[in-house]
């Protein structure tokens, strides 16, 4: 009854509290305030519709309570796109044969891919920034950038600056860097990507990257005339 929709009370993408999204096949509804944030997803399992008269229940509910205005539709969006990535993935498991030992690559065998994806763990303090060709003038000599899995963390000393997710693609020339904010950075780009390049020598690392949510990547490492950002690192150095 709560799942259903209500067209005879003329309430068609609405059960009793909960917003219907066919779509996304969820049932759930989100809210805020100036400083929080929330949402309710209950994605409906396999075979069922959201909305529709005797559902049995949610295959996964995601709950987002947030103390940032603003970002939980950015997570329920990342949320939706990971639930859609392992239901297809649970598809394509069912259809796909079974794998015999012969079938398997030799323990050895390197991970494909493996060489293209440079390693950018660990923590790496800013030397210099430029925007549009020109020094910022800020005192970043406390900026640090930390990768640690997925995740990446910008800090100014202790404070977090703003916080997300990376990937980046070795194999483009120049290589390539995505980095999506999810946490902080003020709610104009809770959950845009700034698009970048970047270049790692050794200890040293630079990059260029436009702003979040531009998506034209920047070609090189030239800002002149640019709103883009180019900043050059040193990894910190292990006690």
């Amino acid at each position: 009854m709560l799942l259903s929709a209500k067209p005879e009370l003329t309430s068609p993408d609405y059960g009793f509290g909960f917003q219907i999204d066919r779509e996304s096949n969820t049932a759930g509804h989100g809210g805020g305030f100036p400083g929080i944030s929330s949402n309710l997803d209950m994605f409906m399992a396999a075979g069922e519709r959201a909305g529709g008269s005797g559902a049995r229940g949610a295959e996964y509910t995601a709950v987002i309570l947030s103390n940032y205005g603003g970002i939980a539709p950015a997570v329920s969006h990342r949320i939706r796109e990971l639930v859609s990535a392992v239901r297809r993935g649970q598809k394509d498991a069912d259809a796909r044969p079974a794998v015999t030992a012969s079938d398997k690559a030799p323990a050895d065998a390197p991970e494909k891919g493996a060489k293209n994806a440079p390693s950018l763990d660990g923590t790496w303090l800013a030397v210099s920034e430029k925007v549009g060709g020109r020094e910022t003038g800020e005192d970043f000599s406390q900026h640090r950038m930390i990768f640690d899995g997925p995740r990446f963390t910008v800090k100014n000393g202790e404070r977090t600056l703003m916080s997300g997710t990376w990937k980046v693609d070795g194999s483009a020339k120049p290589a390539t860097i995505d980095l999506t904010v999810t946490d902080g950075g003020g709610d104009e780009h809770a959950g845009q990507t700034a698009v970048g390049v970047f270049e790692l020598a050794g200890n040293k690392l630079k990059w260029c990257t436009a702003e979040p949510g531009v998506t034209e990547r920047p070609k090189g490492f030239d800002t002149d005339g640019t709103n883009h950002m180019l900043v050059e690192f040193e990894r910190e150095k292990k006690n």
